[in-house]
């Protein structure tokens, strides 16, 4: 019985309202971070800042992708990479049916499919067997491909019959195959960049700010709903900082 034009109204009208409001908030969510990067923390607190981000946030595994992809927008800011970073991946696109090899793929140019290297984010699994086997089908489209892997939360279970598949799948492949933790990932990783590592992992952390509050659309164009990663986020800056002035 409701009139449809004035409910087609009110509803756009509250569209606009929470666009803009998510815009004021994440505003200030990246304000927040900002303040806290002014304060120069180092490496290591920049690395356990986003890793307790993760952990915390809503959608952990999503965010994990997020945070490896924007370590190479670092990268390639830096003109560190021998191609191009592709955009970031809706979630669950990485598969044999999309092309994909992993999360995070750089490729020879911006126009080509050739992909040149590629890392698969594995939040809350360290146990990869059946990760590598699928791998291998995927490496098998891409023989260009010439360093691939995963990076996991925690720890990897790198036990013998794990060590003996890489070895396996590296000289199928002629590819480096890697599984590494998230901490020593970005740690080398970040050593690429050419500059100091402390330097290079808040632009990181700025990156990844940039990308949970829709700031950098062209190379992560996150469609899931981002306002609770964007109040979350605003919380634990405004935290961190205090912290780090204590």
């Amino acid at each position: 019985k409701l009139d449809p034009q004035v409910a087609l109204r009110n509803f756009v009208a509250l569209l606009l309202n929470k666009s803009e409001h998510f815009k004021e908030m994440a505003a200030e969510a990246n304000q927040r971070v900002e303040g806290f990067v002014k304060a120069k923390p180092s490496a290591d607190q920049v690395i356990g800042f986003v890793k307790s981000f993760i952990d915390q946030s809503s959608y952990s595994a999503r965010v994990f992708e997020i945070a490896l992809h924007c370590v190479f927008q670092v990268l390639e800011d830096h003109d560190a990479l021998q191609g191009s970073i592709k955009p970031l991946c809706q979630m669950r696109s990485a598969n044999k049916k999309h092309g994909n090899i992993g999360d995070v793929e750089v490729t020879e140019g911006p126009e080509t499919l050739e992909i040149l290297e590629a890392w698969d984010a594995k939040y809350g699994k360290s146990y990869l067997r059946d990760e590598l086997d699928e791998l291998s089908e995927k490496l098998a489209g891409h023989p260009e491909t010439k360093t691939a892997g995963f990076v996991v939360d925690t720890e990897p279970n790198l036990k013998k019959e794990i060590l003996d598949r890489i070895v396996e799948l590296e000289q199928l492949h002629s590819v480096k195959l890697k599984i590494e933790s998230f901490d020593k990932w970005v740690r080398s990783q970040l050593e690429r960049s050419g500059v100091a590592r402390d330097i290079a992992a808040r632009e990181w952390l700025l990156a990844f700010a940039k990308a949970l509050c829709q700031m950098s659309r062209d190379r992560a164009p996150i469609d899931e709903p981002a306002d609770t990663w964007v109040h979350e986020l605003r919380d634990l800056a405004e935290t961190a900082t205090t912290k780090f002035r204590r």
